[in-house]
């Protein structure tokens, strides 16, 4: 596995825990004023991050850009605003 999709890999894992956490929080107080951040965490956090993890275990050339570093930080610095 290439290091960049490792740390795909390992953000959206983080990202599913932090949501699904959430989720069951909500559930168990019945307060569900949070949903957006849910929903956030889940779709933007671990599908998208594990579809780039996806994309960048599949083309190695690409992770070897200097872009895709770029690239991950940007979606790390867009997903927590």
């Amino acid at each position: 596995m290439t290091r960049l999709a490792g740390r795909f890999f390992g953000s959206a894992i983080i990202y599913a825990v932090l949501g699904m956490t959430l989720g069951l929080v909500m559930g168990m107080t019945q307060d569900h004023t949070q949903m957006p951040t849910h929903a956030h965490l889940m779709l933007l956090g671990w599908v998208s991050f594990a579809i780039f993890g996806v994309f960048y275990q599949m083309f190695p050339s690409a992770a070897a850009n200097r872009l895709a570093d770029v690239h991950f930080w940007l979606a790390q610095a867009s997903l927590i605003r």
